[in-house]
């Protein structure tokens, strides 16, 4: 938005700053003089070469191009003003070797001829006077009555006080910046860039009524002009439009002496501002806004601060106007991409939109066409749309949708009946029955999952007629499974996931209910046999399925699951309760009290015979004892093992005179009889009675043999 369009055919720019540019760089120009020459030309572009002055025109110096641009190109007033005004801009840069004889003052007279009051030449002789005559060329600027506002605007960037131009001349910038202006915004951004920058300093000291809009312009690099606010009003009451006053807005912003800076939150804000806008455009807008709204898109793509509480630009214009200009239409698409709502406004029947159709990218319109698709179309309307899409592209929409891979509107034309799903399963076979179409497979798997529509249920009913529930896998391979996926629901917990039947569906009767049961039986016959005791377990279990069996075909069932061990017993439980009569489930409940009894009886048997065993194993009263100790915290498997003990001690106390050792192991055995109960004292005092009179009886023989 930096052009001067408005000059391009009063001055020739471009000849003007080849000129400035051969000049700086042959007088070796420091940064200093460089600067201020940029400074004091309104024109002046930092990309001019020095060389193009031979490589354009094919002059040696600056001198041959005085006397003999006229020869080769003609001088044209424009030629001739660029190269006056070249000269004035450079003026203290000029040296007496840059010209041969009287070029330059040859030159002059031709500046002098054409004058006549011409404001570009009248600038350039008042540049060009010696100090002596600048004044009488000034005031001759200052008193010119000019007809246009890029004439007097160009005669205030000549002279070097802007405060005083402004004052002289306010009475003309009054009517020709509001009413009078003859300089489109739009196109000439850099003109008001530079009003602007030189205006805003000097605002503070502006008084009076026709100040008003001088300062509504001034207010354009401080501050968020948005509709209502007064700087707005007063620029649109002089004829400023909204894009106009939005662009100025936007280019004051990110001007450098701006005080607001591109990352600040009002320089956001007058971005999604202009943005809003620019869409709301009736009418194409003009070809250099469109560059610029797209590097401003890119460099806001995202907000550093949240713009109304929206982190990107995009985000932020989704409130707002939406696009009624096919151009500006497939411009946004561009950047936005085709879900954006700002083209929520595109109707493929209204006739304004057909330009789309070849001034977008062929992937984009088709995608933008069925965002305009949805279910809540009759078949009439999506069929009027459809035809119209093919008109407007030359194509086949239906044959494209049915063939493409994953088609996000394969389902919709399904189900408004304007593609039949067996007759493309169909076509997309061979003649040998072979896939030839695995994309268009691929869209008719993913219709059939969920069994969610009669369409659906319809094409199962054609398909297992013909191929079986084999024909699945031949088919879709191990997407086979999608079948019996259709038919279950996940069920999620926090802490695991399951599935369950999910066999009601509002479009079948009882008769299609009962032939979706007998699908899923044949699909776990023909698939997973090994998992048929569940699947009868969980047709039990179901809350809808029971009712589409006779009590005869459910009892065979039960039947068939309780008899498999695969089955786990909280489901033997919850179908006993189900199924069984009052009558059976008391004989159920006595037949379990029966058999768990017996396993308890039997439990306790082979404990007793272990611990017989243990004890049995035990070679001397240290065993013994060993045997007793290991079960001290067991209460009721102690006072057992103490009877074992005790009924024990007659044969092994026969075995024979103890050591000490073993005798001592012994009464301590009789202390955890006594303890547990499970002998009396005075059987102990006899027991021990008897084990001292062996003893003795022992010793007498031992020290008389012949006894």
């Amino acid at each position: 938005m930096t052009q001067l369009k408005i000059y391009e055919g009063e001055v020739n720019t471009s000849l003007l700053n080849d000129i400035i540019a051969f000049v700086l760089e042959t007088a070796g120009a420091s940064h200093a003089q460089r600067e201020f020459v940029k400074e004091r030309c309104l024109f002046y572009d930092n990309t001019a070469n020095a060389s193009d002055l031979q490589d354009k025109y094919g002059f040696l110096y600056l001198g041959e191009l005085l006397e003999r641009y006229e020869s080769r190109f003609g001088m044209a007033l424009p030629d001739l003003r660029a190269i006056a005004l070249a000269l004035g801009y450079v003026k203290d840069l000029l040296t007496d070797e840059m010209f041969v004889g009287p070029q330059r003052v040859d030159f002059m007279r031709k500046v002098r001829e054409g004058f006549r009051g011409d404001i570009y030449l009248t600038a350039a002789r008042y540049l060009l006077e010696d100090e002596k005559d600048a004044g009488l060329w000034e005031r001759i600027l200052l008193g010119t009555q000019c007809a246009k506002t890029e004439e007097l605007l160009f005669a205030m960037s000549v002279l070097p006080d802007f405060a005083q131009a402004e004052r002289a001349l306010r009475p003309q910038l009054s009517v020709l910046l509001g009413s009078g202006r003859t300089v489109p915004a739009i196109g000439n951004m850099r003109l008001f860039a530079w009003l602007i920058a030189h205006a805003a300093p000097h605002v503070k000291t502006l008084r009076g009524k026709d100040t008003a809009l001088f300062r509504a312009i001034c207010a354009l690099p401080a501050s968020n002009v948005k509709p209502g606010s007064k700087p707005y009003i007063v620029l649109e009451s002089h004829g400023y439009t909204p894009l106009e006053i939005a662009c100025l807005n936007m280019q004051a912003a990110l001007a450098p002496e701006s005080k607001l800076g591109p990352d600040s939150l009002v320089t956001e804000k007058i971005v999604v501002g202009l943005f809003q806008t620019a869409l709301g455009q009736p009418v194409p807008l003009p070809e250099e806004v469109y560059p610029a709204l797209e590097w401003l898109f890119r460099k806001y793509s995202r907000f550093r601060i949240k713009c109304y509480g929206c982190g990107t630009l995009a985000d932020a214009l989704k409130e707002g106007a939406r696009i009624q200009e096919p151009a500006t239409f497939a411009w946004f698409t561009k950047l936005a991409g085709i879900g954006h709502p700002a083209l929520d406004g595109f109707d493929i029947l209204d006739s304004k939109w057909d330009s789309l159709a070849g001034s977008m990218d062929q992937d984009k319109y088709k995608g933008l066409f069925e965002r305009d698709l949805h279910s809540g179309l009759s078949p009439e309307d999506l069929t009027a749309r459809i035809t119209r899409y093919d008109q407007l592209t030359g194509g086949d929409y239906k044959t494209a949708c049915t063939g493409e891979a994953y088609s996000s509107c394969f389902s919709l034309l399904v189900n408004n009946g304007l593609v039949d799903l067996w007759a493309c399963f169909q076509e997309s076979l061979d003649s040998e029955g072979n896939v030839k179409s695995p994309d268009a497979m691929g869209n008719i798997r993913r219709y059939l999952k969920g069994i969610s529509t009669a369409q659906a249920y319809r094409f199962y009913e054609k398909f297992f007629s013909e191929y079986g529930m084999p024909g699945l896998k031949r088919f879709w391979n191990w997407e086979h499974r999608d079948f019996k996926e259709s038919l279950y629901r996940p069920n999620y917990s926090y802490y695991s996931r399951s599935e369950s039947l999910h066999l009601k569906r509002d479009f079948l009767d009882i008769d299609g209910h009962r032939q979706l049961l007998d699908w899923l039986q044949d699909y776990c016959f023909c698939y997973e046999p090994e998992k048929y005791a569940g699947l009868v377990s969980e047709i039990l279990r179901d809350g809808f399925a029971p009712e589409l069996l006779s009590l005869a075909e459910q009892r065979e069932l039960f039947d068939l699951a309780i008899s498999r061990v695969q089955v786990p017993d909280y489901v033997v439980r919850e179908l006993k309760s189900r199924y069984l009569t009052e009558q059976e489930q008391q004989a159920d409940r006595a037949a379990i009290a029966a058999r768990k009894q017996e396993a308890e009886e039997r439990k306790k048997r082979e404990e007793l015979q272990a611990m017989r065993d243990r004890y049995t194993s035990a070679e001397n009263w240290q065993g013994v004892l060993k045997f007793l100790e290991s079960y001290r915290n067991y209460h009721s498997k102690q006072s057992l093992a103490c009877r074992i003990a005790r009924e024990g001690l007659p044969s092994r106390l026969a075995a024979g005179q103890l050591e000490h050792e073993e005798l001592t192991a012994l009464l301590a055995v009789y202390a955890l009889l006594l303890k547990n109960n499970a002998i009396e004292w005075p059987d102990v005092q006899e027991q021990i009675q008897k084990l001292k009179e062996d003893f003795e009886h022992d010793n007498d023989s031992a020290m008389c043999p012949a006894c």
